[in-house]
């Protein structure tokens, strides 16, 4: 079964984070000496597997943030907004828009003290399928593991197993980076973790990555020197209004609905408005949706 299958075709993945990370997400701290989920057996490695000494983890973690603070500080033109919205006294999942390797990074920055708790999540079969790839990441990050194969709950277990540690969790709703600088529809994954774990969920809008560095471009262009990048940290949505907002509703679609009220949020972010999120009236859209897909289903004659 893929990673990205199960009850509805709504119900997609987004858990892959951008390649960027390699350069913000540090092992320090608690992180760097205790192992909060097993890295799932993706294959058979036959490989021997590569030991990289305390000192250089040290070294080369030192140079990695100094690297990021000059990228955010020097070469980019960064503005974070919303700082005072970041939890500091609970573990929450953090849920931005993503448009560009560079997201992660800014996400980071966004939570000031906090994302030393964060960690963020990657496919298993991408970033940890061979030696030299788990080297880096193993030492020089806190990426986990994910499975892209197999069953939702078994794929989900290391998510789950990360907050209950009480550690932050990073994830992209909308599954993989923009092609064109515009939102794609966030996907369920985020309510069913919300729900399943009594967890709140903190919106960010990221903003002028895609300009800097869009999807497809394997180095900066001239003109990102000094480019306009920003994030917006959105208003805590706690674990209580969401399962308020969600009462009485099928697990499904509760899920789904979650998923687009965080979108809701940062879409108002994005367009500078309060709009107000109308429950009812989305649930009305999608049942009208749901009756025009089966009338344009096919009639077999018998």
């Amino acid at each position: 079964m893929s990673f990205q299958i199960c009850a509805s075709e709504d119900f997609r993945i987004g858990l892959f984070t951008s390649n960027f990370c390699l350069w913000q997400n540090r092992r320090r701290g608690e992180y760097k000496s205790k192992k909060i989920v097993d890295e799932p057996k993706a294959e058979e490695r036959t490989e021997d597997e590569i030991f990289v000494p305390s000192i250089v983890r040290r070294v080369g973690n030192q140079i990695i943030d100094f690297a990021q603070d000059k990228l955010y500080d020097n070469v980019l033109n960064t503005k974070i907004e919303g700082e005072a919205n970041v939890p500091q006294h609970t573990n929450f999942i953090v849920a931005p828009n993503h448009a560009s390797h560079l997201d992660t990074g800014l996400v980071k920055k966004a939570l000031g003290d906090m994302a030393e708790q964060t960690v963020a999540v990657a496919a298993a079969d991408y970033w940890f399928d061979t030696k030299y790839k788990r080297a880096y990441m193993n030492n020089f990050t806190t990426l986990v593991p994910i499975e892209r194969t197999g069953s939702l709950r078994q794929s989900l277990r290391h998510v789950t197993e990360i907050l209950n540690e009480g550690y932050n969790t990073l994830i992209f709703p909308e599954g993989t980076r923009s092609t064109t600088g515009e939102m794609s529809e966030f996907k369920p994954i985020i309510g069913y973790l919300a729900l399943n774990n009594k967890t709140g969920i903190l919106p960010v809008y990221i903003w002028g990555t895609f300009e800097a560095f869009p999807k497809g471009a394997t180095i900066p262009k001239k003109d990102s020197i000094g480019a306009k990048v920003g994030a917006k940290v959105g208003r805590f949505l706690e674990y209580d209004e969401l399962a308020e907002m969600t009462k009485g509703v099928p697990n499904t679609e509760a899920y789904r609905l979650i998923a687009a009220r965080v979108q809701h949020e940062i879409e108002n972010m994005r367009d500078n408005i309060q709009d107000k999120f109308d429950v009812s009236a989305i649930r009305k859209r999608w049942r009208a949706e749901r009756r025009k897909t089966r009338k344009q289903e096919p009639v077999i004659d018998e």
